[in-house]
């Protein structure tokens, strides 16, 4: 005979197979939910802890890797994230596992499935940006070493990483380690505005339009236009990016120079 949900005293009580089922139903979903996750993140090692980080890793789990591997890597192995799956939902909190699933708060009707589904693909889709940025810039450092010295200075400003990493420094450290350029360039954006840092990265690191980097941007932008910005044609707003990110490239150099930071 199945044992009612009534009280969470009672939920406490029920058979894992039961919970599964139950987390596939509507009816008091969230009060199932919640049991799960408590019995996810319990410290102490026992049969229901066992139970349902098993499920949570496996059948839970696979089906949002899965679409991680093969939307974000282009891969079918969900297996090559699922180390750091574990760490991302773990972090912030040591002294509790699965840590994120606490932080669940069934917002607007959604479901634990889809809260860790959106939580999981941003940070995989964050991290994939950040490793492509590491990437280009690796590429930006050894593809210069085969630019001609006699470029022309169009062709210098049109690659702005080249003229930010080597066009200044020299061909001395061109096979640097891009963790290493990572360091100096953060080191660099410290010393910044914060508007300077808005614009490098979304305008060069992250190839993002003049069009589209106004719509971030706008709301700072307008603090200080003598034209109010909604007024602003296309044309006037391709302008203020390129002047922008002209004069954001210039303070970059020039606290390079200054804090004598060689790449």
């Amino acid at each position: 005979m199945e044992i009612p949900i009534n009280t969470i005293d009672r939920i406490e009580y029920l058979d894992f197979e039961t919970i599964k089922k139950k987390l596939k139903d509507n009816h008091l979903k969230l009060i199932v939910e919640n049991e799960f996750i408590r019995r996810i993140t319990l410290l102490e090692e026992c049969q229901q802890r066992s139970q349902a980080q098993y499920y949570f890793n496996t059948d839970f789990s696979v089906p949002i890797l899965s679409y991680v591997a093969r939307y974000v890597y282009n891969s079918t192995n969900y297996r090559e994230i699922l180390g750091e799956y574990y760490m991302f939902i773990s972090k912030e909190n040591k002294h509790i596992p699965y840590y994120k699933l606490t932080l669940y708060k069934n917002i607007n009707n959604s479901t634990l499935r889809h809260y860790v589904t959106v939580i999981t693909v941003r940070y995989f889709v964050d991290k994939k940006k950040k490793e492509n940025v590491i990437s280009r810039l690796q590429l930006s450092i050894e593809g210069s070493s085969r630019e001609n010295k006699k470029e022309n200075e169009r062709d210098v400003i049109d690659n702005p990483w080249f003229n930010l990493l080597i066009g200044n420094c020299g061909d001395n450290h061109v096979e640097m380690m891009a963790s290493e350029v990572r360091k100096k360039i953060d080191l660099i954006f410290s010393k910044l505005p914060e508007r300077d840092v808005k614009v490098i990265k979304l305008m060069v690191m992250h190839k993002v339009s003049g069009l589209d980097a106004f719509e971030e941007l706008e709301e700072d932008l307008s603090k200080t236009a003598k034209i109010p910005t909604n007024t602003w044609s296309t044309k006037q707003k391709q302008d203020a990016m390129a002047l922008q990110k002209a004069r954001a490239l210039k303070h970059f150099i020039k606290v390079m120079n200054d804090e004598k930071i060689n790449f």
